[in-house]
């Protein structure tokens, strides 16, 4: 059963991965004449870069996993697999956390352009979230 699971999962991965790109290249045109503008960017110009940005991690992070898996699938034991499942947390730096705190912080960005006092607020909550996740990684340090 768990095998079937496996495969499911990456068989979706695969779905993942082609729907990405196509959002990518969908709303590329709109991010490229945005940025270009030179302007302030507006709400839906925040929403549009964010679901960019979103989307080009989420394309990247599921490239690697699905790589790593297939890998594991394959041959569980091999060095490769081991190297690439080991070294999983390489990847999701730069394409799942890093993307997904830009890809948020245009999305709140874009809610801020609604409200009066939102860019406070916005910067206290980015603030909170950085301090708040490396308190959390020094914990571990001392466990």
């Amino acid at each position: 059963m768990l095998e079937v699971l496996e495969l499911i999962s990456i068989a979706l991965t695969v779905a993942v991965i082609i729907l990405s790109i196509e959002v990518v290249k969908q709303w590329f045109p709109s991010v490229r004449r945005s940025v270009a503008r030179k302007k302030s960017l507006t709400a839906e110009e925040w929403l549009i870069l964010g679901v960019f940005v979103s989307f080009v991690g989420g394309s990247f992070d599921n490239s690697y996993w699905l790589t790593a898996w297939s890998s594991f699938y394959i041959d569980s034991t091999s060095s490769f697999t081991h190297t690439i499942m080991s070294n999983g947390f390489l990847a999701n730096i730069p394409f799942r956390q890093i993307t997904g705190i830009f890809a948020a912080y245009c999305h709140l960005n874009a809610a801020v352009l609604y409200s009066t006092d939102g860019k406070k607020h916005l910067k206290n909550v980015m603030l909170i979230a950085i301090v708040l996740g490396f308190s959390y990684s020094l914990l571990l340090l001392f466990l």
